[in-house]
């Protein structure tokens, strides 16, 4: 009788266990993904414009930045010498004869010696453009026209910076190369050398220029004339973006940089190149 019960207590206990649930797993946790690669920015189109005249004897290499309030235009005018202009922030309009046409951002346009515009701000934010001039020498750069339309004139743009750089021989063929270069906190060109005269301009922030054993920041505003050959790196020390307008003067065949990379060293995270704009040219004597 003892063992009859017993067993029947053992089926009981193996019933009961079966209709216990199992316990529910978590589903495992899928692999990490792989950090995703920053993509590097697309290099911007080059910008080809018209051929600039022939330049007989000397002349100089002129960059002025000017900024336009809303609102603000140049007066009628008109240049000495040939023009290459690149709009750096905003829209820009221009007025010639009854056309008119407006450039964003990035975009630019040539004008000839003579040639009649004014250049102003339709939009509500402010506006940013770099003008480089090929002036003959004993030109004048502006020479505005009389206002016969009896309107209070609009207020005038403001020039940020202006630097130029006589050139006395004669180049042959040559081209005109207006860059624009944004500087992150840290980022430095490699050690290198331009086949032609530059022209640079600090438009935001500091930009610091590293030649042998010299060292010299340059900030907003100000700009510096760099001799063909010479050896050199830039960057930016600081702590905020910057932003460097650079123009050369560049005879046919040279080349715009050589790297003079150093045995060793990891280059280094350089700047990104935001606008490039060419425009061919011929100068004799």
């Amino acid at each position: 009788m003892k063992t009859q019960r017993l067993l029947l207590f053992v089926v009981i206990v193996v019933l009961l266990s079966a209709c216990v649930a199992p316990p529910i797993l978590a589903p495992a946790a899928p692999p990490a993904a792989a950090p995703a690669v920053a993509a590097l920015p697309a290099a911007p189109p080059v910008v080809v414009l018209g051929s600039v005249a022939a330049l007989a004897g000397e002349f100089e290499l002129v960059q002025v930045v000017f900024d336009f309030a809303p609102g603000a235009w140049t007066p009628v005018h008109e240049h000495g010498g040939s023009g290459l202009v690149t709009v750096l922030d905003g829209e820009i309009t221009t007025r010639h004869d009854k056309e008119e046409k407006t450039f964003k951002a990035g975009e630019s346009w040539a004008e000839e010696p003579g040639e009649v515009l004014a250049t102003g701000n339709l939009g509500t934010v402010n506006a940013r453009i770099s003008a480089l001039f090929l002036l003959p020498k004993g030109a004048t750069l502006t020479t505005p026209h009389p206002d016969t339309s009896g309107q209070a004139a609009p207020p005038a743009p403001t020039v940020l910076a202006k630097t130029s750089q006589a050139v006395g021989e004669a180049l042959g063929e040559f081209e005109v190369v207006q860059l624009v270069f944004d500087f992150a906190p840290g980022a430095w060109t490699a050690i290198h050398e331009h086949g032609g005269v530059e022209l640079a301009t600090v438009l935001d922030g500091e930009i610091t220029v590293r030649r042998d054993q010299e060292e010299t920041t340059y900030k907003a505003g100000e700009g510096w004339a760099e001799p063909t050959g010479n050896i050199l790196t830039t960057g930016n020390l600081g702590s905020a973006n910057a932003r460097l307008s650079a123009a050369f003067l560049l005879p046919k065949g040279a080349k715009l940089t050589t790297p003079h990379p150093v045995e060793g060293q990891t280059p280094p995270l350089g700047p990104v190149l935001v606008t490039q704009v060419r425009m061919a040219g011929n100068s004799t004597k």
